[in-house]
């Protein structure tokens, strides 16, 4: 065999390696790609959310709403809870709220709901043994208001939604005693309280920004009177009267304001009272019979009384 036989059947040889490394290495690519592009543990999902975000309000009747205050999970035992503000514009009657939940997975499988909760403004839902693969969860809440033997009531409600994706994880959320859920709602007011006095603060320091501007304003146009005609000194009298009309607007508006921060820091006292006589046991439970709309068993009864026997914990409260 000759040199020039040998080499070309060595290039031969190389040509045909290449070929076969370059064709798995398309069919490896290949591969990925499918993987890849097919995997949802990769990609994210192109399912459209269906959650309900906090502070969202809806009406349950004509003169009742709830208002999503948060909804938690605990994967590591499968428990969940609902807080609501509930605004109830017929003082006159009692409300008495029945929960349902299903998740999209079973729709059929109504989930083990129960009321915690329901006082001074707040409502509390539990949902105990959430299935382990669940994507979304359909809470339908109606109150009494509803329940008056017309066929079309029962289309009435308020329906609100859960995503796996959105809800808050909290792996140490457990169910509480009674007296720490009442704990919980008293809170839940002097955290709003707070809220409202911060806001209203918040208004105060813009009217006075808005006052500072104005004054500004005023001084400038005296000091170039000086080079007006009479007729322009005129037209600017008129500007700065206005001007000080607008001032006092502002003052009003301040003096109201300062007014809700005075009654906002009353009310924080008395809540304070409210919370120290809710610790001590001077303040008796209300609504104290939960309406389960669930499944239910003996563990979750017993459960419920272990958790009654248990101390509460000492809340933080802002003066």
């Amino acid at each position: 065999m000759g040199i020039d036989t040998t080499l070309k059947s060595l290039n031969r040889k190389m040509k045909e390696g290449s070929t076969r490394k370059y064709k798995i290495f398309l069919y490896v690519m290949f591969a990925f790609l499918v993987f890849f592009g097919t995997s949802k543990l990769w990609l994210p999902s192109d399912v459209k959310i269906m959650n309900t975000s906090a502070g969202t309000e809806i009406n349950t009747s004509a003169n009742t709403s709830l208002k999503l205050r948060s909804w938690e999970y605990s994967k590591a035992t499968h428990y969940m809870e609902i807080v609501f503000d509930v605004t109830n514009r017929d003082d006159d009657q009692e409300l008495k709220f029945t929960p349902a939940a299903h998740t999209n997975t079973d729709k059929r499988r109504a989930l083990n709901i129960s009321t915690a909760l329901q006082q001074d403004g707040t409502l509390i839902f539990q949902i105990k043994d959430v299935p382990e693969k669940w994507e979304v969860i359909s809470l339908w809440v109606q109150d009494n208001q509803n329940i008056t033997g017309d066929v079309s009531d029962s289309l009435k409600g308020a329906n609100f939604f859960c995503d796996i994706r959105k809800v808050r994880i909290n792996n140490s959320l457990a169910p509480k005693s009674g007296l720490n859920y009442r704990i919980q709602s008293v809170n839940n007011e002097i955290t709003d309280v707070n809220a409202q006095i911060k806001q209203l603060s918040a208004e105060i320091e813009n009217e006075n920004t808005e006052i500072g501007q104005l004054n500004f304003d005023i001084n400038a146009l005296k000091m170039n009177q000086k080079y007006q005609t009479k007729e322009e000194i005129a037209d600017s009298n008129s500007t700065i009267s206005n001007k000080q009309s607008q001032i006092q607007d502002h003052k009003n508006t301040i003096a109201s304001y300062q007014q809700q921060v005075s009654d906002c820091k009353v009310k924080l006292q008395k809540l304070n009272q409210k919370l120290k006589d809710t610790v001590s046991g001077k303040l008796p439970e209300q609504n104290a019979a939960p309406a389960s709309s669930g499944p239910s068993n003996s563990k979750n009864e017993d459960d419920s009384n272990e958790a009654e026997t248990k101390k509460p914990s000492v809340p933080v409260t802002v003066d």
